[in-house]
């Protein structure tokens, strides 16, 4: 991900969001959520556009979603965090090994 158009799409949507809505989010704030009121997590949203796009479609829908808590990335780090296991023996390093070992690129790396 191109962290410079990164940025630029997010103040383009912030811009846009306050000419359309009377009171948009700022997509900069952080808000505190706690990880116990995270139930389902969906991957249909593209963050490459940046944050604060509003987007339409039913990509909120359950059968869009899993269960936070099944996701590799949740696995993972309960397996390195709370298991104590080495990363080489997390679900999120076999993830990112296989993706590796077919060319593809992780988080913006190309190699373990």
């Amino acid at each position: 991900m191109n962290l410079g158009r990164f940025r630029r799409r997010t103040r383009w949507h912030h811009h846009a969001n306050r000419r359309a809505y009377d009171a948009p989010a700022d997509p900069w704030k952080l808000l505190p959520v706690s990880p116990d009121a995270v139930t389902y997590y969906t991957d249909e949203l593209r963050l490459d556009w940046g944050l604060g796009r509003v987007q339409g479609g039913d990509w909120e829908r359950e059968e869009h979603c899993q269960l936070f808590r099944e996701t590799t990335l949740y696995r993972g780090l309960e397996q390195r965090f709370e298991e104590e296991r080495d990363w080489e023996e997390t679900a999120l390093y076999r993830r990112a090994k296989e993706e590796f070992e077919r060319g593809e690129t992780v988080r913006g790396y190309e190699s373990l």
